[in-house]
């Protein structure tokens, strides 16, 4: 499985969508950093996240920060998220406690 990172910044089109055969696209925290206040961040996410999960692609939302953002984007369906509300960076061997505690 190959994933896309911090799609929605730099050089990364549409068209690379199309072409490459992406199993988890990962869109940049700049693109709903503001979600909660501004209903065009938030109708522009949602015809994203249909555009992606239309090429059969997975959308992760990294960067979440805010429960206030996380909210909002549980409406917009995105299969997983990831970001500081949930941990910092772990390393490897910091991994199975954490998980160990959520489950």
């Amino acid at each position: 499985q190959v994933s896309l990172d911090h799609y929605g910044i730099g050089q990364c089109s549409l068209a690379l969508l199309k072409e490459l055969d992406f199993s988890f696209i990962k869109l940049d925290a700049s693109l709903y950093h503001e979600i909660e206040h501004d209903s065009k961040e938030k109708e522009f996410v949602n015809h994203l996240v249909d555009l992606i999960n239309g090429l059969g692609c997975n959308v992760v939302y990294q960067g979440v920060e805010e429960a206030s953002q996380l909210e909002v984007l549980e409406t917009c369906q995105c299969d997983y998220v990831q970001g500081f509300l949930f941990s910092k960076p772990l390393h490897a061997e910091e991994v199975e406690t954490y998980l160990q505690a959520w489950m």
